[in-house]
């Protein structure tokens, strides 16, 4: 799909729900590094919606934090 077919470029007034989302991003994110910070030298498992899935995955492996898939555990 062309970037400019997307609903949200149709309709600008729809963004607000696009930075909605992106904060809500971020805050997950936020969460999750305090979580590994609390506990040093262990796994975090996270389940999350495919919504934010992208999104979380990128900023923690940025930040230098392995990410496994589910089906990558044993």
């Amino acid at each position: 799909m062309n970037s400019n077919t997307h609903v949200f470029n149709q309709y600008p007034e729809y963004a607000f729900i696009v930075q909605h989302e992106n904060e809500r991003n971020k805050r997950i994110v936020e969460n999750i590094l305090q979580v590994i910070a609390d506990n040093p030298n262990k796994y975090i498992l996270v389940a999350i919606g495919i919504d934010h899935k992208y999104f979380i995955e990128d900023s923690l492996e940025s930040k230098g934090i392995k990410v496994y898939q589910a089906n990558e555990m044993e």
